[in-house]
């Protein structure tokens, strides 16, 4: 599983957007049972999104992360429904 945060507090997102994650997100997740190494840097483009809770948010993210035998990346798609954890 991944999780991918927007830090709000420093991006206004009010539309489709592309956010640079290694300025103002992470990605963080587990994966083979173990949390996934040291976050780089990467992006999250939001094709489809609104700011509303129940909205649909589709779009794609990248990432490079610091693995012990070297740099690792992940990429990815989403599109699912909006839910407000504040």
């Amino acid at each position: 599983m991944v999780t991918i945060t927007v830090r709000q507090n420093q991006v206004e997102l009010d539309g489709p957007a592309t956010v640079d994650l290694g300025r103002f997100g992470d990605i963080t997740g587990v994966s083979g049972g173990q949390p996934m190494p040291e976050f780089l840097e990467g992006e999250l483009v939001l094709q489809q999104y609104a700011p509303e809770d129940g909205a649909r948010v589709a779009g794609t993210f990248d990432g490079k992360f610091q693995g012990s035998r070297g740099e690792l990346s992940l990429e990815g798609s989403f599109d699912t429904t909006l839910v407000d954890q504040r």
